[in-house]
């Protein structure tokens, strides 16, 4: 039916861009090139990614609805002091724009600034993804969005409560199993202005997107897995009309979200900030820089590290690692 236009687009469309975000467009130009341009140029880039995301991106490239959209302004940025993981890139259809927001990568640095969501907004990313949207409300004149997956979903709702005057423009916010915002931003003015405009995403059996705080239009998406593997978006089921959501949250995803919520309010958040930094610094200690390597290296060197005075973390570390293996 032609070239999709933002403003008509579902929430199967919106997670298709999103999902985007999942690539390195380091060798775009300056006035950007269309997916189907930049997949050929990008071949190996797009090598590194998972086999489902080469897939879609492939079927995008050759897609009527999608071939001609242009990507355009990737920026990455990832670091280890302060921990910051970001990327965004921007889809236009020569009216409107889509800031698509990366989920977390493999790096430690990305899981240590989405802990920090729980009690340091904002982290790093949120304020880059923040100054990310307002350069694109500047170059571009039409309607805006945002959205992305997992930590992505956040930033873009963060970028989108934080537009300031821009905001007026957003057609829509769309968070796809993401954690959501702190309790303080999501009873702000700016954000009951964008409520009506946000599309919250999560699966049945959710666990990352009950973290923290976000509403809007809810939608439980049905899938095909079970557990946390529901996180895995190509998992999500869909239809002509975009994403099946006609499923209903678990009971366990349900108490999760009332338990974690109970914590946040109920732990002073220097408790929350020396637990989640004993865990940073325990893996910055290790010389692992991703979460496989932080695995193998507990593995390796169980014996030392049950004395010493990090020995208190490494139990959390391993139990945190089992859960982000699956969610990643």
């Amino acid at each position: 039916d032609g070239v999709l236009m933002l403003s008509s687009m579902n929430a199967a469309d919106a997670l298709a861009l999103a999902l985007a975000a999942g690539v390195d467009w380091t060798r775009l130009d300056s006035s950007g090139m269309t997916i189907a341009a930049a997949v050929k140029v990008h071949t190996r880039e797009i090598e590194s990614v998972s086999s489902n995301l080469r897939a879609l991106l492939s079927a995008m490239a050759v897609s009527p609805r999608f071939s001609e959209l242009v990507l355009i302004d990737f920026e990455r940025r990832d670091e280890q002091s302060p921990a910051t993981q970001f990327a965004a890139v921007t889809i236009w259809d020569g009216q409107g724009a889509y800031a698509a927001y990366r989920a977390t990568d493999g790096t430690l640095a990305g899981w240590f600034e989405d802990l920090q969501l729980a009690y340091a907004e904002p982290v790093p990313a949120q304020t880059l993804a923040q100054a990310y949207f307002a350069r694109m409300a500047v170059r571009f004149d039409g309607g805006l969005y945002a959205g992305g997956h997992s930590k992505g979903g956040a930033l873009a709702l963060y970028a989108g409560i934080t537009a300031g005057a821009a905001q007026a423009r957003i057609g829509r916010l769309y968070s796809f199993d993401g954690p959501g915002v702190s309790r303080a931003t999501f009873e702000s003015d700016a954000y009951a202005r964008i409520n009506d405009r946000l599309l919250t995403a999560v699966p049945p059996e959710s666990t990352v997107g009950m973290l923290l705080w976000q509403g809007g239009e809810e939608c439980v998406v049905k899938s095909n897995a079970r557990g946390i593997l529901q996180h895995d978006a190509f998992t999500w089921l869909t239809d002509v009309k975009g994403l099946v959501c006609d499923g209903e949250l678990s009971q366990y995803s349900i108490r999760l979200r009332v338990f974690v919520r109970e914590l946040i309010d109920n732990l002073p958040q220097a408790a929350l900030a020396r637990l989640v930094e004993g865990l940073y610094e325990l893996a910055m200690n290790s010389g692992a820089r991703t979460v496989d390597e932080l695995k193998q290296y507990l593995s390796d060197h169980a014996d030392e590290l049950s004395v010493g005075r990090l020995r208190k973390y490494v139990q959390a570390a391993k139990l945190a690692l089992n859960m982000l293996e699956t969610v990643r």
